[in-house]
């Protein structure tokens, strides 16, 4: 009994933090949602900065983030939202300076 409702509440507490992910990149805050290694969907993206076969570098609001990997192609950029599939090795981002 105990184990079923701890994995209840697991379950909840995963579809209330995507919830809340969504929610904030509603606002304008950015998000990052990875698919396995194959696909990473960037929320809150402003612009392509830069594209490579290698590397992605994406505008955020205040920032940079930088996806990193082998045979990198934007299968998607659409109202803020930028999917990206390839053989992903890394996502990193660094704030600009003010």
């Amino acid at each position: 009994m105990k184990r079923e409702a701890r994995a209840k509440r697991q379950r909840l507490w995963r579809v209330t933090g995507a919830v809340r992910e969504k929610a904030a990149a509603l606002f304008g805050d950015p998000y990052i949602e990875c698919r396995g290694w194959r696909r990473v969907t960037v929320g809150g993206a402003r612009k392509i900065e830069s594209m490579s076969k290698e590397r992605v570098v994406v505008l955020l609001g205040r920032g940079r983030l930088a996806i990193c990997g082998k045979e990198l192609i934007c299968v998607s950029f659409r109202g803020g939202s930028l999917t990206v599939e390839g053989e992903i090795d890394s996502v990193g981002r660094w704030r600009q300076e003010t």
